[in-house]
């Protein structure tokens, strides 16, 4: 197998390596080979028997050694992976060890013979974006990787994460030691889609295309609007609102702003923030020309990726920063995502409340009675799924051309005088319709904002905006411009904090999320400063700043909360954390280098799931060396595989 390894803010393309590669594809080649006569077809059939009958043992795994904590001091420098792994197979036997090394593929800054430059920052004409010493400004932060078999040669897609958003198409080339080269890089245009925006984790379709993660952080329309500024434009927690020139509280804010302005040529008071946030597909034709779609039916949100499900029709979408949702949408038709339904994940506690909470309630949701217990492996919970709305791509591109803001799709009310200020009472006596919501929109700490909003749907004595053509319009544009604050007023669960990766389990049909931190909205009311979703609070469990992974348990004929069938056999109906990570105290063995212990997970990133193994990447500053490790899901072992240097 290949394991590519996902570094952020690192400057490294690489790969892990052994020989297992090619004995794995011989054994598929031989398993499934069939001959073009009626001999060699029925050798085929015969041996298609016996792996049925498991008379030839199936491959079943891949276990690897542990790689052990460094000690010297050049290993903590240095990218260290497992010395070996082997092959477990369905009789319970193994192969031969084969030893594994670590390689460099490329570097972000290398050249080719055709003087392009890898990941190169260029503007929307393609011209390469300066620094101000006149250098040509690079992206370090490769950031997801996809694979593509054009004209008898691999393609390493690879996208970056920077504003503007950035990514290459490598050609390898195969060495004659059967390691590979790249030959050349190829930039994509995305000037068809005016640019994107901080490319984050990707997948990649059984139909041959990638899927882009555009984390929108700088451009939630909260920030642009100018209600927003009104109510609340003296209060520092907002950043940037109608600051003209950007603001200083948040300079890596106003970094990205100016970096955005170099690849439009727009201010970014003129922006329009509903352009970006949304997922991003990528296709590559047999001539290695490069296509790009915004799929605005998926939703705006904080999209870390998406990952589809067998049926090629649903999809799962993580949403990364805090006091974010977990959504699903449901293409109208296999192989593409241009139309669909989306819904938002509404979680109902089942484990039980941490006791340490001020608002202990008397029986658990499930009806049982309260008792002793915690929830420090991050608890469980049933899940139910919110409609949004259901659209077209170009439904909503057109909604979004009209350019409208937040106030025409939303009155915002003030509660308190304050953006953090006010309860679900004081929300509501503002008029019938009002709900107190926190959803995205991140002050200085990047914690969510409260708001309290009434739709402008033409109910409740609201107006439908000018830039709206009837109330159906109105929804379009609640439910895929604004999905998070949309899916918070609805009722879905705005509560979960820095999802990252997701990963689908063919042989358990179960997901796999990443969750990087249990905190704010997540953690138990009274157990920190920050509130709860709106006041509704559906997760209460032990804060863990260390992360877990989570498991979805997948089933078929579900309802939507309105009792209409999803039409889905992939419908998450159970969230439960399965591994978590472990802070430390001060003064305990690897304190001084770690906040969180170096023997367990500290805010998992990027997955991948092969054979029953569960891989899980690693992007937190509170592993001093950022770990890499195997998961055996039927076991229930956490190898240790791969570390890298701390961040420069």
């Amino acid at each position: 197998m290949k394991y590519i390894q996902r570094i952020k803010k690192k400057k490294i393309i690489s790969i892990m390596t052994n020989t297992t590669t090619s004995l794995l594809l011989l054994i598929l080649f031989l398993f499934f080979q069939i001959g073009c006569n009626k001999k060699e077809d029925n050798k085929s059939k015969a041996l298609a028997t016996l792996i049925v009958q498991n008379v030839i043992p199936r491959v079943d795994g891949i276990e690897y050694d542990e790689l052990q904590l460094p000690v010297k001091y050049e290993d903590f420098f240095s990218v260290r992976v497992s010395p070996r792994a082997r092959i477990r197979y369905s009789n319970g036997s193994y192969s031969k060890y084969f030893n594994l090394e670590y390689k460099t593929l490329y570097r972000t800054g290398d050249t080719d013979v055709f003087q392009n430059t890898v990941g190169a920052i260029k503007d929307k004409t393609g011209k390469n974006i300066l620094e101000a010493d006149g250098s040509t400004r690079v992206s370090v932060q490769p950031d997801a990787n996809s694979i593509f078999y054009r004209n008898g040669k691999y393609h390493l897609m690879t996208h970056f994460e920077n504003y503007p958003g950035v990514a290459y198409l490598t050609e390898l080339e195969k060495k004659s030691d059967g390691s590979y080269n790249p030959k050349r890089f190829r930039f994509v245009d995305f000037s068809s889609i005016e640019g994107t925006a901080f490319l984050c984790a990707a997948s990649h379709t059984s139909w041959d295309t990638h899927l882009s993660g555009e984390e929108d952080y700088i451009f939630d329309a909260y920030y642009y609007d100018s209600q927003v500024a009104a109510l609340f434009g003296s209060n520092t927690k907002l950043l940037h609102v109608s600051r003209a020139p950007c603001s200083s509280i948040e300079p890596w804010t106003c970094e990205q702003w100016d970096n955005m302005r170099s690849y439009t040529g727009t201010d970014y008071t003129q922006i329009n923030p509903y352009n970006y946030g949304y997922i991003t597909e990528i296709s590559v034709d047999s001539k290695l020309n490069t296509s790009v779609k915004r799929h605005y039916s998926m939703g705006k949100f904080t999209p870390e990726l998406a990952v589809m499900m067998p049926d090629n029709r649903t999809a799962y979408m993580s949403d990364d920063g805090s006091f974010s949702g977990f959504y699903m949408y449901v293409a109208d038709r296999a192989n593409d995502l241009t139309s669909g339904s989306l819904y938002i994940a509404k979680w109902t506690q089942t484990s039980a409340y941490p006791t340490t909470s001020t608002t202990l309630p008397a029986t658990y949701p499930d009806g049982t009675p309260t008792i002793k217990g915690d929830t420090s492996d991050g608890g469980k919970g049933a899940l139910t799924w919110v409609k949004l709305g259901s659209a077209t791509d170009a439904e909503i591109k057109a909604i979004v051309d009209k350019k409208p803001t937040l106030s025409d799709i939303f009155q915002i009310g003030n509660v308190g005088g304050t953006t953090t200020g006010g309860t679900k009472a004081s929300c509501a006596a503002l008029g019938t319709g009002y709900k107190l919501i926190t959803a995205g929109a991140y002050d200085i700490e990047y914690r969510g904002i409260t708001m309290c909003l009434r739709l402008r749907d033409g109910n409740n004595g609201t107006t439908i905006s000018s830039k709206f053509s009837s109330q159906a319009e109105v929804l379009k544009a609640a439910a895929f411009l604004e999905t998070r604050k949309y899916g918070g007023y609805l009722g879905g669960t705005t509560e979960f904090e820095k999802e990252e990766g997701v990963v689908y389990n063919p042989d358990a049909n179960v997901l796999y999320i990443a969750m990087g931190r249990l905190r704010f909205g997540m953690d138990i009311v009274g157990s920190s400063s920050f509130g709860p979703s709106g006041g509704d609070d559906h997760i209460q469990i032990d804060r863990n700043d260390c992360g877990a992974i989570y498991q979805v348990a997948l089933n078929g004929s579900q309802n939507d909360t309105n009792g209409s069938p999803i039409g889905s056999t992939y419908v998450g109906t159970e969230m439960k954390s399965i591994l978590t990570g472990r802070r430390l105290n001060a003064g305990e063995v690897y304190a001084d280098k770690n906040r969180c212990h170096p023997d367990f997970i500290s805010l998992p990133d990027a997955l991948n799931y092969h054979r029953g193994t569960l891989y899980i990447g690693e992007d937190s500053s509170s592993h001093f060396n950022n770990t890499s490790w195997a998961y055996d899901t039927r076991s229930k072992k956490l190898t240790r595989i791969m570390t890298i240097p701390p961040r420069v």
